[in-house]
């Protein structure tokens, strides 16, 4: 049987035809195809915040004790206190001296020797408060007791005299330079003394 020349065409035509449409309907697919979504930020792990450091600066202060005669230093003694600041503030104190004995009423049996007897404490203290400022700026707030045994005030049976002095003060400091805090003349003689500290910044 013979087939006929426009025969052939038309099975041609329709194979270009299909194949089209199919070409077509693969596209169509990949276009409706949807997109994976985007991870959403609850899904990402939580970062970790960078770790602070806490600087924390320390002082040295240098307490010095003069005693003048005139404008003549015959003594001369220091004392020194390490502060650490926290959050703005430091403290620090110092305590250095004896305990004197001191007689009380009643004497012990078959003598003149006191029976009982009350301690005193007799030397240095001082309490010490840094405050800063956002702009660096210190203020020290002291407090300074400074007593001593007078000579020939320690016969036994016999209460001792003590000299002392007492002080407080708040008072802007410049670290590296000295600051007097206070001065004082002695009542007995004329000698003067005087208080001056220095605040030194220490490293890391």
């Amino acid at each position: 049987m013979k087939t006929l020349p426009g025969f052939h065409k038309l099975i041609a035509l329709t194979a270009v035809i299909l194949l089209s449409a199919g070409i077509s309907s693969a596209g169509a697919q990949e276009k409706e195809q949807p997109k994976p979504a985007a991870a959403s930020t609850g899904d990402r792990p939580a970062e970790h915040p960078a770790t602070r450091e806490t600087t924390r600066d320390s002082y040295k202060l240098e307490f010095t004790f003069l005693e003048l005669e005139g404008s003549k230093k015959i003594n001369s003694r220091t004392y020194t206190v390490m502060c650490e600041d926290l959050g703005g503030r430091t403290a620090g104190y110092l305590r250095i001296g004896s305990r004197v004995p001191v007689p009380m009423g009643g004497t012990a049996p078959g003598g003149a020797t006191p029976a009982q007897f009350q301690y005193m404490d007799v030397g240095m203290k001082i309490d010490a408060r840094l405050v800063s400022t956002a702009d660096g700026a210190l203020t020290l707030s002291s407090t300074v007791d400074v007593s001593s045994v007078a000579d020939g005030g320690g016969s036994p049976g016999l209460a001792p005299v003590v000299r002392s002095m007492q002080f407080s003060s708040n008072t802007g400091i410049v670290p590296g330079k000295p600051t007097v805090l206070s001065t004082a003349d002695d009542l007995g003689s004329n000698h003067r003394f005087e208080v001056q500290v220095i605040a030194t910044k220490l490293g890391k």
